[in-house]
């Protein structure tokens, strides 16, 4: 196909002068060179580009169409011509970044913000994982990187880590829920009775695991840690959720938290990539991670 950013820089100033001679002396050509690269256009096209009288070159109608889309056209093969070259000196052409369910998703808009100024060229996707699911989504390719990535990885072959910090959990009932009456510290025996609300793992050939349950005890999985939180408020169950996480909620004095038996631990999590997708992307994500992000904008 003749359409490349010269052959339609020949068009337009065809169009603009009136003249195929004219428009030669202006792109320092010989006529017939002007001449020869509109014929292959209209002979690839099947159409007729301009209508010639005597020194003078009209554009026609499919002309003046094309013409009309030229602006696009050229943007669209510099990018292909950028894009290329991008990817041939080692950027990747698509990057998949994954979140732990229990991290603040917010800066991430900063985040792809910055990595698609810097890396115009690459598809970027962002998805959120649960527990176990943050490391099958390595391992099975649906994330190159993952923040937050809890606990340490079932296997560390293939997979490279940068500690990013701890989340801490509170255990939570609504308001004038009967635990709220029962003091600071519960019993299991207690708790047992109701159900615990927890984000369904997300993991597909791992074990998935429960953020909280006891023996014996009712569990509701469900969807993310917001409806954790509405099915605590409207005393559906119990459970654990971030501290961070449940800030207003506290404050606005419709949840209370107690200590129990056996009270979850704060959670170390991770920021973790495949090593095989190493590369100038990868490093520049992890420098800008380290010098544009504080570990408490992802955990607060």
């Amino acid at each position: 196909m003749s359409f490349s950013s010269d052959s339609i820089r020949v068009l337009r100033v065809i169009a603009e002068t009136g003249s195929f001679s004219e428009a030669a002396g202006v792109l320092h050509r010989v006529p017939s060179a002007v001449s020869y690269a509109v014929k292959r256009m209209e002979d690839e096209l099947n159409v007729k580009l301009f209508v010639r009288g005597g020194k003078t070159a009209v554009p026609t109608p499919a002309c003046r169409y094309l013409l009309s889309h030229s602006a696009w056209i050229l943007r669209s093969l510099s990018d292909l011509e950028h894009g290329v070259a991008q990817i041939a000196n080692g950027v990747d052409r698509d990057f998949k970044i994954a979140l732990n369910y229990i991290v603040n998703p917010k800066p991430a808009t900063k985040l792809i913000s910055l990595l698609a100024q810097r890396f115009p060229y690459t598809d970027f996707s962002v998805r959120t994982e649960v527990y176990n699911g943050c490391w099958d989504a390595l391992y099975q390719g649906r994330a190159d990187f993952v923040i937050g990535a809890p606990q340490t990885a079932p296997s560390m072959d293939g997979i490279g880590t940068r500690y990013l910090g701890e989340v801490k959990w509170s255990f939570t009932v609504e308001s004038r829920h009967p635990l709220a009456t029962q003091g600071d510290f519960l019993h299991t025996e207690l708790v047992r009775k109701y159900p615990s609300v927890v984000v369904l793992d997300t993991s597909t050939q791992l074990v998935r695991k429960r953020t909280w349950e006891l023996s014996g005890q009712k569990v509701i999985e469900v969807a993310d840690l917001q409806m954790v939180l509405e099915m605590v408020k409207a005393n559906v169950g119990i459970g654990f959720l971030p501290n961070a996480f449940i800030q207003k909620a506290l404050q606005a004095g419709d949840v209370v938290v107690r200590s129990i038996d056996g009270c979850k631990q704060p959670v170390p999590v991770f920021y973790a990539w495949r090593t095989q997708r190493k590369g100038v992307l990868l490093e520049a994500l992890l420098d800008c991670l380290a010098n544009e992000f504080s570990p408490s904008e992802w955990l607060g």
